[in-house]
């Protein structure tokens, strides 16, 4: 649903097998780079470049209401976007809940956002390359935390993305969903 006086930046069409199941992934920025999924993705990327225009860094948080809407699919591909077209990108799980970029791009988690965040490490000590060209760099969620919602509103997450700030053109969070638990917010 389309709500009034709220724009459209994008709409990604759905495809067979994508929806409902957890534990499909999908890349079309890779898998199929001349599909429509992906150049669905790469319309989403001009659009957010075209609002963003004059900042050093463009930070995007991609959320839901509720589980399974597709957040971890878009983040990972607009980060690959982003990416192929040249921007230095980090790509940040922050859904310790139920984090996903990691299987999505077929890293390891056992390093990731929570380690940098309790250790006070960089993103480039925790994160991934991905790719063998595109500047792209991945932070997974890391191993689990207790407290997702406080680790999460610490200053250390400040810090963190600042740091990322400093290095990247590009920024984006893939986080929990708002309805069911704080951590987004």
């Amino acid at each position: 649903a389309v709500l009034p006086r709220v724009p459209v930046l994008g709409q990604i069409p759905v495809l067979d097998g994508w929806g409902g199941n957890r534990e499909a992934t999908h890349v079309a920025a890779i898998e199929s780079a001349d599909g429509a999924v992906a150049e669905a993705y790469r319309r989403l990327r001009t659009a957010l470049q075209f609002i963003a225009t004059g900042d050093d860094c463009i930070a995007i948080q991609v959320t839901s209401a509720m589980p399974g809407e597709g957040k971890t699919t878009t983040a990972t591909n607009l980060a690959v976007m982003f990416a192929l077209a040249g921007q230095r990108t980090v790509l940040v799980d922050a859904d310790l809940r139920r984090p996903r970029v990691h299987s999505f791009l077929g890293l390891d988690n056992e390093i990731g956002l929570t380690t940098g965040l309790h250790k006070k490490l960089t993103a480039r000590e925790v994160g991934h390359r991905v790719l063998d060209g595109p500047p792209l760099w991945a932070v997974t969620a890391g191993p689990p935390s207790p407290q997702p919602a406080e680790l999460l509103q610490s200053d250390e997450v400040s810090r963190f993305l600042d740091e990322c700030r400093s290095s990247a053109d590009v920024i984006i969070v893939d986080s929990p969903p708002v309805v069911p638990v704080a951590d987004a917010v």
